[in-house]
């Protein structure tokens, strides 16, 4: 599934994941996931805001994570789009798409729902975007 880093204004505070995927992977009943963070494991609480309409996995150490392994060498703060795959109960592997230019993960929140829905039907979320990019660009040159 696609998720993208969520931002409290200061810095990266987490990740949002849709709703539909929440529903899809995650068990009602979940109190927390472990996250898979290169050779890093975390668990994470889930807060009762998850299972009320926000859909939001933050902790300190996810927070750290993606602020070193993503935006601490970049100025730009916009939303980027992990893939964040399941590997067992409760559990999940959360990684940068592999592609030529990491400019491409970065997806506008507007952006954000396309990318995700086509990604449910394919492995390569990053292809919605660069087809969508291609399609739209014509106009603009």
């Amino acid at each position: 599934m696609v998720v993208r880093t969520q931002s409290n204004g200061r810095g990266v505070s987490g990740l949002l994941l849709r709703k539909a995927d929440v529903r899809r992977h995650i068990p009602r009943d979940t109190a927390a996931i472990e996250l898979q963070l290169g050779e890093l494991r975390i668990h994470c609480q889930l807060p009762p805001e998850f299972w009320r309409g926000r859909p939001e996995i933050c902790d300190r150490r996810l927070r750290d994570w993606l602020e070193f392994k993503i935006f601490h060498s970049r100025t730009c703060r916009l939303p980027m789009a992990l893939e964040m795959t399941p590997t067992g109960r409760n559990s999940f592997k959360l990684q940068i798409p592999a592609c030529q230019d990491g400019a491409k993960h970065i997806l506008p929140p507007e952006e954000f729902a396309a990318a995700t829905a086509f990604a449910s039907t394919t492995s390569n979320p990053v292809l919605e975007s660069d087809q969508t990019e291609s399609a739209v660009a014509p106009h603009l040159s």
